[in-house]
């Protein structure tokens, strides 16, 4: 399982070798993955759907599972970069 995870490298001179480093590991990659589903998420909840009204009119609906899931992957983005 190390072998999959970045770790830090002490050797890390070039700026080629610092940009590189997160996509060294499993556990950036994921939390990359994580966090950019998190954002779609997030700005899917905050355009809502429209719907009409009983007026006749239409309003914009938000829905909650959509930030209740983005704030899941974002807390997962975290946990994948510490606790793994």
């Amino acid at each position: 399982m190390r072998n999959i995870l970045a770790h830090v490298v002490h050797n890390e001179e070039t700026i080629a070798d610092k940009l590189l480093h997160p996509l060294t590991g499993f556990d950036h990659i994921a939390s990359m993955v994580f966090v950019a589903t998190g954002i779609v998420l997030l700005f899917l909840a905050l355009r809502g759907r429209r719907a009409a009204t009983t007026a006749g009119t239409v309003t914009r609906v938000r829905s909650t599972t959509f930030v209740a899931g983005s704030a899941a992957l974002l807390v997962a983005s975290i946990i994948a970069l510490f606790a793994i």
